[in-house]
């Protein structure tokens, strides 16, 4: 039976998003003061659209997911390697190479591996299904859109209005559902902290600086890695024996990455490929 998203599903995003633009502001101030910028619409209006988009993927997510089982929800998102050389072509007329295609082709077979024992459709779990997909567009979108904006200043310039763009949308979308802001626990507020600090704080500044200076295949195939630290810590918090086919994922996904990144290092830029 899959759960239906509870009626608080909005409200960490609507804070979340606002609180981390709210801890690195001083960052982004220095940094305009640096360049001797002023604050205008023209500075931020960059970092806008990918905040809005930001907004969309979290909201698609966290609906998707609850509306679905586990392995389609983990098998939909890691599917972005796909999606990512089609994005960043429109985007950037970037073209993925044969060695990132190899490495991607590896990587994928560690989340097919992951997922397949799981892994079923059903017209119950359809809009799940489709929520998820949409919502990992929405993030390769998101993060395509760092690379195409890689000249737009010191990456505080860049990220701290994205934020603040994402929560002001996630706000505006949980004013639509009151009960958004409904059943809030002590528990909730102290993981609401957590995430503030170290997926988005941490997490995504970094993924949005990565974008900036390493190819974007690169990017997303590392970030395949995530569920292996899950496992990890699910060890270790909760005592969790990861299943016998997490280690084959786990060794496609890092072989995938290892073969690219190493590849990539020797390999003579494509002429047609736009000049990183």
């Amino acid at each position: 039976m899959i759960r239906r998203p509870p009626r608080s599903t909005l409200f960490p995003y609507t804070t979340l998003f606002r609180s981390a633009a709210l801890v690195l502001t001083p960052l982004f101030i220095k940094d305009i003061r640096k360049d001797h910028l002023s604050l205008s619409w023209r500075l931020v209006s960059p970092s806008i659209i990918p905040g809005i988009i930001l907004g969309l993927h979290f909201i698609t997510w966290i609906i998707g997911a609850r509306l679905t089982l586990a392995a389609n929800s983990t098998l939909a998102v890691n599917m972005m390697p796909v999606v990512m050389p089609f994005v960043i072509y429109i985007l950037k007329r970037e073209i993925i190479t044969l060695q990132e295609i190899i490495g991607t082709l590896i990587a994928i077979a560690g989340i097919v591996v992951l997922t397949m024992n799981d892994f079923r459709t059903s017209p119950e779990t359809f809009t799940g299904d489709m929520l998820c997909i949409v919502s990992m567009v929405f993030y390769a979108i998101y993060l395509g859109l760092a690379r195409k904006h890689q000249g737009h200043g010191g990456i505080f310039r860049y990220i701290v209005p994205l934020y603040y763009a994402g929560g002001l949308f996630c706000l505006a979308a949980a004013l639509f559902n009151p009960g958004s802001f409904s059943g809030i626990t002590g528990w909730d507020l102290l993981m609401l902290l957590l995430l503030i600090f170290i997926p988005t704080v941490a997490g995504h500044t970094i993924l949005n600086y990565t974008m900036r200076v390493l190819r974007s295949q690169i990017v997303t195939l590392v970030n395949l890695s995530q569920f292996i630290f899950a496992g990890v810590l699910a060890f270790f918090i909760f005592r969790e024996v990861p299943e016998v086919y997490f280690y084959p994922a786990a060794a496609c996904i890092i072989a995938g990455a290892v073969y690219v990144i190493v590849l990539g290092k020797n390999r003579k830029k494509p002429r047609n490929r736009v000049t990183e």
